[in-house]
């Protein structure tokens, strides 16, 4: 099944926009120069403004997707109303709202090498590049912040009620989990270094819960170029479903068994690994494809009060030849194609 009236006919890097914008984050815009600043933070210049639902669509309205709808008349999902955060994000469409149905082909030309061109794909993090050109940063996870002082610390506030894609609450205690359990752990995290985004001034920043919803940042020196870390690569763990791994939670298990099941692939494809991405994964066949279903509790809706994502599937075949991957987009087998294009093909 493919994208209903799907065109395969988009300019290469385009098509990732075109396809996957209701998936981006729109939301509230930050003052770039107010994450810049390299001693005193004026707090009053990060501005943000964010995107509204239509005011005559109310709540218990939102639509959804036919194939979520059924479930919830079927008693096996909650109703939409109660999936949703409190706040969620609204995304605006390139033109209008899209139509729910379909599934985006696309392709890698390795599972596992190639995992990063499916990971950004489903990177959500606190805050989010600004689309389609990434000159400022916005909202996503977080739906506000504010400075403490002179910019060494920073508070942000999640959407409280987002759930990841088992229903699960998502709070601050996903957020130390992944820091505090994992990075800092260095017989839990993959790579023998800490990761560089999370030092300031040759130390690891310190994250602290407020509560649930409520995430405080700080460090030694300001905080200049946080958001920017704050953008990249998801930086949270369900601590309900992956506890139970850690040593630390479960004395019958170890750091070499947790390795493997926190591996980058394990937690890209692993069917059933809760996600607060559009889609998590449910099929994964080593070497030939890595199929993901729509999440059910994503918390982002359009201008209409639509939730996303528009799509209820995403597959990437895994192809190794590029020539053949351009071969099955011009054949109309694959919906999205950017990264193998070269242009000696032509």
């Amino acid at each position: 099944m493919s994208l209903p009236n799907a065109t395969h006919h988009f300019l290469f890097g385009t098509a990732a926009c075109v396809l996957l914008v209701a998936c981006l984050p729109a939301g509230g815009k930050v003052d770039s120069a107010s994450t810049d600043r390299s001693s005193t933070v004026d707090s009053s210049r990060a501005t943000v403004a964010a995107a509204s639902v239509d005011a005559t669509v109310d709540r218990q309205n939102y639509g959804e997707s036919p194939l979520l709808r059924d479930k919830v008349a079927q008693g096996t999902l909650p109703p939409l109303s109660e999936r949703l955060p409190d706040n969620p994000l609204v995304v605006n469409p390139i033109t209008r709202p899209g139509r729910y149905g379909g599934t985006i082909q696309r392709a890698v030309t390795a599972d596992i090498i190639d995992r990063k061109a499916v990971s950004k794909t489903f990177n959500d993090n606190l805050m989010a590049f600004e689309r389609p050109l990434n000159k400022d940063y916005v909202l996503n996870l977080a739906e506000s912040f504010e400075y403490e002082g002179d910019g060494h610390a920073i508070v942000f506030k999640l959407r409280k009620g987002t759930r990841w894609s088992d229903g699960h609450p998502f709070t601050v205690d996903d957020i130390l989990f992944w820091y505090e359990d994992i990075a800092l752990d260095e017989n839990a995290r993959n790579d023998p270094l800490f990761p560089s985004r999370w030092l300031n001034a040759g130390r690891p920043v310190k994250l602290e819960k407020i509560d649930d919803w409520t995430l405080r940042i700080s460090s030694h020196k300001p905080l200049g170029s946080i958001f920017s870390t704050l953008c990249y690569d998801e930086r949270a763990l369900p601590k309900h479903y992956f506890s139970p791994y850690h040593p630390r939670y479960n004395a019958s298990v170890t750091y070499e068994a947790l390795g493997r099941r926190i591996s980058r692939a394990q937690l890209e494809y692993h069917p059933g690994t809760p996600k607060l991405s559009a889609w998590a994964p449910v099929k994964w066949v080593r070497g030939q494809k890595a199929l993901f279903a729509r999440n059910p509790y994503y918390w982002k809706i359009d201008t209409a009060g639509n939730q996303l994502p528009y799509a209820d599937f995403l597959e990437f075949a895994v192809i190794p030849n590029s020539d053949v991957i351009l071969l099955k987009f011009l054949n109309g087998e694959l919906d999205i194609v950017g990264r193998y294009i070269k242009s000696d093909m032509f």
